[in-house]
């Protein structure tokens, strides 16, 4: 960030801020891959061009590519020999870890490999390509570990420093090997270095390589709980009925408190931390009823199509996907229509029975208005309900990264084996709290930080004189029918 705002140095000893300076645009490795062999061959040329028989000693890249590869092998290893990264590899000693092997490998190629003979050389070459590749196969490993003990930034960087260093040492290993490259080549080379720095120095390479594992591991997560939601059988299906008709009831005693939360006389923040608990809490109770609500199916079931979208080359995937669509469809419905049938006769009967024991409606004649008018197809309830749909989006988001932090940090564990927690309650329950935990906490947390938007949003948006809210389908509906009564 600071190299793109901060001018550059005059003059420079670094290899990379000279690519920067002579190959300043991404797209400049293509256009040198492209050159054609013979303007290649004279382009190689130029650098030859006037020499001496006794200037041959200037050009010094065989020594440059050693001294490059024994850097980039101890780099590695260093990387490699991070806890982090040990224990998540099944090996049974430290030297026998990939990372461990490479930088002797090297070593012993340029100490025995240049003055032996085409067997023995072929034999060390191989070797150190054979400690690469297993280089990068521990990085694969580590990389199916993080998607089961969740994702680590700081890890996720090593990683990839750690196989962009062994794709170089390939690379340049290429290079050093090889007793003549045609011009073609070198420039193929050549661009290959371009791409790499650009890569290396790029914030947005950086940060798609983060979010690639990251949602890598939101899909591979939350598609277990997304399963659930999927209605594939007529028993499934109605008893996704049965639990949307429950989710509806609590979504109308939901709204009977949000409207009487409205008559309080509470300064904004306030207001809006009453709704949120009001929300928050009705989230939680149907989620450990084991009820649904319509509008939070999507960010559940979502992952569980991507997941099936992975392989569409094949004919039997592509069906069965087209199958778990029409599923999904079908699921979507029933919730919607099982949240819509019970929160209309919910809610009256709530608010025929406050009218009955206080005497006084639920809301007044003009709020009554207000309602039945925000919720017109011509007023901005669409936009509004786009609005809600991406705070749902954010919910669930959050839901995956706090399900990531309860696996990073080992916190079943922790909770089962914690001396208080066995003190207080058992080891044997202990343990169940714990799996109870690891099971729900990103249903909490979704429904939690969904709550907190739903209700503190609109308040500071009010604050800044922002003409925004939020349209919840359901509870919409409740407070349209406690309107028209």
């Amino acid at each position: 960030m600071t190299a793109r705002i901060l001018p550059a140095a005059p003059t420079t000893r670094d290899l990379g801020d000279i690519f920067d300076r002579l190959f300043s645009h991404a797209g400049d490795g293509d256009w040198l891959e492209r050159i054609d062999a013979e303007l290649a061959a004279e382009i190689v040329s130029l650098f030859h061009h006037g020499e001496a028989e006794n200037e041959s000693g200037w050009n010094s890249l065989h020594a440059d590519l050693e001294d490059a590869m024994v850097q980039l092998a101890a780099r590695v290893r260093v990387t490699g020999s991070l806890r982090e990264m040990r224990c998540r590899l099944v090996k049974p000693t430290f030297r026998e870890l990939p990372f461990q092997r490479l930088a002797p490998a090297v070593e012993s190629l340029f100490e025995r490999g240049a003055h032996s003979a085409i067997e023995e050389f072929t034999a060390e070459l191989n070797h150190v390509r054979g400690a690469a590749d297993a280089c990068d196969l521990a990085v694969d490993e580590i990389t199916k570990q993080l998607e089961a003990s969740g994702v680590n930034v700081g890890l996720v960087y090593d990683l990839e420093r750690i196989r962009a260093q062994v794709r170089r040492l390939e690379l340049l290993l290429e290079v050093w090997s090889s007793p003549v490259l045609d011009a073609q080549r070198v420039l193929a080379v050549l661009a290959d270095l371009v791409r790499q720095n650009h890569e290396h120095r790029s914030l947005k390479a950086l940060f798609r390589q983060n979010l690639h594992l990251l949602t890598r591991s939101i899909v591979e997560r939350t598609a277990e709980t997304g399963e659930h939601y999927v209605a594939r059988t007529r028993s499934e299906y109605f008893g996704m009925l049965r639990s949307a008709l429950g989710g509806g009831a609590i979504t109308g005693l939901t709204t009977m408190m949000k409207l009487l939360l409205g008559k309080l006389a509470l300064a904004g923040f306030f207001k809006g931390a009453a709704f949120s608990v009001n929300y928050a809490g009705s989230f939680v109770t149907i989620q450990l009823a084991g009820f649904t609500l319509a509008t939070k199916q999507p960010a559940a079931t979502a992952p569980a199509l991507a997941r099936r979208m992975e392989e569409l080359r094949d004919t039997e995937r592509r069906e069965a996907l087209v199958d778990e669509i029409v599923c999904l469809v079908r699921s979507q419905t029933a919730a919607i229509a099982g949240n819509l049938l019970a929160v209309i006769p919910a809610t009256l009967l709530l608010h025929w029975g406050w009218v009955m024991i206080t005497g006084h409606a639920s809301l007044d004649e003009a709020k009554a208005q207000k309602i039945v008018g925000s919720l017109s197809v011509l007023s901005a309830a669409w936009p509004f309900a786009i609005f809600t749909g991406f705070l749902l989006w954010l919910s669930s988001l959050f839901a995956a990264w706090i399900d990531n932090w309860f696996a990073l940090h080992e916190l079943r564990a922790s909770l089962a084996y914690h001396r208080r927690v066995q003190y207080w309650l058992g080891p044997s329950r202990a343990a169940r709290v714990a799996l109870w935990f690891e099971r729900n906490i990103a249903g909490l947390a979704g429904n939690i930080s969904l709550g907190v938007m739903l209700g503190m949003i609109p308040e500071v948006a009010a604050f800044f004189g922002a003409p925004l809210d939020v349209r919840h389908v359901t509870l919409s509906t409740g407070q349209f029918a406690a309107a028209l009564s």
